[in-house]
């Protein structure tokens, strides 16, 4: 665990993810327009931000970091079809 970090920063990936979470079951309970897509995106926004809090928090830090990874190389094939 690096403990170069303040505690408090730490929380912030962890209330990100969660609040994305709430926000993407919002959207696919009551969207309209493309909700599947937009819930995929919002869905692999949160990942990154939960595996961004437990990579600095957990001693696994690679499964996590590979978490992170490919949360992240989903984002722009989700973005396109927000296009």
């Amino acid at each position: 665990m690096l403990s170069c970090f303040v505690p408090l920063l730490i929380l912030r990936p962890l209330i990100t993810a969660f609040l994305e979470y709430i926000l993407a079951i919002e959207v696919f309970k009551r969207g309209k327009l493309m909700p599947i897509a937009i819930t995929c995106f919002l869905f692999f926004l949160a990942t990154y931000q939960f595996g961004e809090f437990l990579y600095f928090t957990s001693n696994q830090n690679r499964f996590w970091l590979s978490v992170s990874l490919f949360s992240t190389t989903m984002l722009p094939a989700y973005g396109i079809l927000l296009i």
